[in-house]
């Protein structure tokens, strides 16, 4: 295996996981949204789309609060409409600021959280039920391409 080998297969699984979270945001009308990996005591962002520069969140730790948090602790899709004192969902998906709608869908693999797809829309989007089963395929594909890194 030559070195241009192992660069192209430690490239894919990051081409993955940005090819999922652009393909959530585009499907459901959302503004932004990332990919959040369940880490010992938080969230590490592993992919983003539509925030803008979106190189600044890769690998960033977030707390495990917000949609994302309840939708890591419950393991249930979450989709709510934010009040804009809800400082737990300040920069939710990616987005500058409290985002209108947020839908958070967990993934379990191997009996723990592994990813969280959390977007953020403005408050002419509703996020639909068909939007939650959409984004939670979408999980599931992110998990593999975590796992197939790891």
């Amino acid at each position: 295996m030559t070195r241009s080998d192992v660069a192209e297969k430690s490239a894919r699984p990051t081409e993955c996981l940005s090819a999922v979270i652009d393909a959530a945001v585009t499907a459901t009308g959302a503004t932004s949204g990332w990919i959040l990996r369940l880490a010992s005591d938080d969230f590490v962002v592993e992919a983003v789309s539509g925030a803008q520069p979106s190189e600044r969140f890769v690998e960033l730790h977030r707390p495990l609060d917000g949609t994302a948090g309840y939708a890591a602790s419950s393991l249930q899709p979450t989709a709510i409409r934010t009040r804009w004192c809800d400082d737990s969902n300040n920069g939710a998906g990616g987005f500058d600021g409290i985002p209108p709608c947020i839908l958070a869908v967990p993934f379990l693999q191997q009996q723990e959280a592994v990813v969280v797809l959390e977007l953020a829309a403005p408050a002419s989007v509703s996020f639909s039920f068909d939007d939650v089963e959409l984004v939670g395929l979408l999980a599931r594909v992110a998990a593999a391409c975590l796992a197939e890194r790891q």
